[in-house]
């Protein structure tokens, strides 16, 4: 884009004339009388204290950025780590009848027939619809156990729902904890049931078996009597704590849009072509859309993190740059300004290990004042990013420690050529030239 280039181009060109605005005019107006009466070393102090408040400034920043992307990287290996609780190399595809005018009589036929058609495709394990797929959102509808008060105060437990054909679980690779999932003796005559998952049946009946309990959901239908639980998955976020969800039979809660859901023996992939042609044959004209791996949305849940990791760790690459060759040319200018002090202290004896000492002194230093206020920085702005995090604090010792000891490294590193040069004046050259 032209205009991000033009304005890029305008902000390096604004930044460097206002860099180098005051030393210009500094340079335009020299206080002789001053420098005469209190020497240049006064002069010199001045602007060595004006180079090390912007090196500590690079280094205070670099640490916080480094924090942060540190943080975002862990964040990442941490989610990755997540056991979703369902399979991941399911193939999910979105069908709706209600495009193409489909009534509820030929909509169960047409799905029934599909899953039947499906069945017999060369490297599926396994197929199965459902209302939602994982990370998709959910229907929010409020529960209760059958019996319980309900009135104003209490509106039942908000709740996420879905309508699954049977097989579902088997495909999705959810266990089964107690009872049994659907099968296709669950008619729309029959006694309507529900699966529900473990955070459900610990909340409704907590320290009692929750097969053949009856819960309702608050706002109107009939009770379903629980047949099995299933185990905890993630929904709709990795990063979610556990969300009570239950489950009824696409038999018994028919829907026109619905999720197809394949477990292939290999490529996921490998399946859309087939699903496609197995839907057309049905009818032509009905769309195929959002065919995606479930492992590809998993990582796409991750995006915002992943950007932010990538962004974060570019930016805090950049300022340690930007800090290493700030600590090298302060320390290189203190260095040469001093030529003359560190050529009297070897005439008289001193030893060079002691120079370049003093010299990484000074870089080190610097480094660590920035090191102090970047920790504090460091400490208030990663609270911000909390809700971005996962598995790790926004004050992890481990990432806070690293950047520190990082930054020491570089600052040394930074100052050593300064120093071994300052080693190496020569006293007799070094009065001359004063």
């Amino acid at each position: 884009d032209g205009r991000v280039l033009l304005f890029t181009l305008a902000v390096a060109l604004a930044a460097g004339v206002l860099i180098g605005l005051l030393p210009a005019i500094h340079a335009a107006r020299p206080d002789l009388a001053g420098e005469l009466r209190q020497g240049a070393e006064a002069g010199r102090l001045r602007g060595t204290r004006l180079r090390g408040a912007l090196v500590v400034t690079q280094v205070a920043v670099s640490l916080v950025l480094l924090v942060a992307a540190g943080l975002f990287v862990r964040t990442l290996r941490n989610a990755y780590a997540v056991d979703p609780g369902f399979a991941t190399d399911v193939l999910v595809a979105q069908l709706d009848l209600s495009l193409q005018g489909y009534d509820e009589p030929r909509g169960r036929g047409f799905y029934d027939q599909l899953l039947r058609d499906l069945e017999g495709l060369p490297g599926l394990r396994s197929a199965s619809l459902a209302l939602n797929r994982p990370f998709g959102g959910g229907f929010d509808t409020r529960i209760d156990a059958q019996g319980a008060l309900i009135d104003a105060e209490h509106r039942g437990y908000r709740t996420d729902r879905n309508s699954v054909s049977p097989g579902y679980f088997e495909t999705m690779g959810i266990t089964i904890v107690r009872g049994r999932g659907f099968t296709a003796q669950d008619a729309a005559t029959s006694t309507p049931v529900t699966v529900i998952n473990e955070a459900v049946a610990e909340q409704l009946w907590p320290g009692q078996e929750a097969v053949g309990k009856r819960l309702v959901r608050t706002w109107g239908g009939p009770a379903l009597e629980v047949v099995g639980v299933a185990r905890d998955a993630k929904y709709r976020s990795l990063f979610e704590p556990r969300r009570l969800t239950f489950y009824q039979p696409l038999t018994q809660d028919y829907h026109a849009a619905l999720v197809v859901h394949l477990r292939p023996t290999g490529d996921p992939l490998s399946l859309a072509g087939p699903l496609q042609r197995a839907v057309h044959a049905l009818d032509p004209e009905l769309p195929v859309y959002r065919i995606q791996p479930l492992a590809e949305r998993l990582a796409g849940s991750l995006g915002q993190q992943r950007t932010a990791a990538m962004l974060v760790s570019g930016f805090g690459a950049l300022a340690l740059l930007l800090a290493a060759i700030g600590l090298y040319g302060a320390v290189a200018y203190s260095a040469s300004q001093r030529t003359r002090e560190f050529g009297i202290r070897i005439a008289l004896g001193a030893q060079r290990p002691d120079v370049l000492r003093q010299v990484l002194r000074e870089g080190v230093v610097l480094a660590v004042i920035g090191l102090a206020i970047g920790v504090a920085g460091a400490a208030a702005v990663t609270r911000l990013v909390r809700s971005q995090l996962y598995g790790v604090s926004p004050i992890d010792p481990l990432s806070f420690s690293v950047v520190s000891v990082l930054l020491l490294v570089v600052a040394v590193v930074a100052s050593l050529a300064p120093a071994r040069r300052a080693t190496r004046v020569d006293p007799m050259v070094a009065l001359r030239t004063e």
